[in-house]
């Protein structure tokens, strides 16, 4: 008997997962961030399908399926906000939620491969991880019915912490685009939080309905 129960206990703890990862962000220097991620998964004998414009092309990694999606570097820019430079910080989130994150995932979203996994009935995963900045990770996680481990490479956001629920407090966590130190005035205690309520109406009601 115990002999068998140490068997289960070492078979349970040598099992494999297939995990589905997604990295939308196309930039390499986010994507150089999370790339060892999901190479030492597949390394350790988990099956890992990423969604990624920087695919490793690795034949080694024999475990590893990667989605190219680098064709969205083309159709990505931020030459507005250089077109723009006056904006507040509000407004320059809730234009890049509109004008560069909106279309890259729409794009990922529209490729055939990734299409093909979400119209797949039999298609079946342990896990979801991604890069929560730039990420359609939230549907993925409930089409498969799995745990979402999420990502930053930079601060965090305040749609990304609301999402999770655990919403940022404008005064000791204020945007990061305002600039601000860990000690704020008054009035910038006020400014923040008026920074915060704007940006957020702006992405619910502007960035993601229009």
């Amino acid at each position: 008997m115990f002999r068998l129960l140490c068997f289960l206990v070492i078979v349970s703890v040598a099992s494999s997962a297939n995990i589905f990862a997604i990295f939308s962000v196309p930039s390499i220097s986010h994507q150089l961030a999370f790339q060892p991620i999901w190479q030492e998964l597949s390394l350790r004998g988990h099956k890992v399908t990423v969604v990624t414009p920087n695919p490793l092309k690795d034949p080694t990694l024999t475990n590893l399926t990667e989605i190219d999606v680098s064709y969205v570097y083309r159709s990505a820019s931020l030459q507005f906000l250089l077109d723009n430079p006056n904006l507040l910080p509000d407004q320059v989130m809730s234009m890049i939620s509109k004008y560069y994150i909106k279309p890259v995932i729409e794009s990922q979203l529209n490729d055939s491969v990734v299409t093909e996994i979400l119209n797949d009935k039999n298609s079946h995963f342990d896990l979801v991880i991604s890069e929560m900045i730039c990420s359609p990770a939230y549907a993925f996680a409930y089409k498969f019915n799995v745990p979402l481990v999420g990502m930053m490479s930079l601060p965090d956001v305040t749609t990304a912490s609301m999402a999770v629920g655990n919403p940022l407090h404008p005064v000791l966590v204020p945007e990061t685009l305002l600039g601000y130190g860990r000690i704020l005035s008054f009035w910038q205690r006020i400014v923040s939080t008026y920074s915060q309520i704007r940006y957020v109406l702006r992405y619910v009601f502007i960035s993601l309905f229009l």
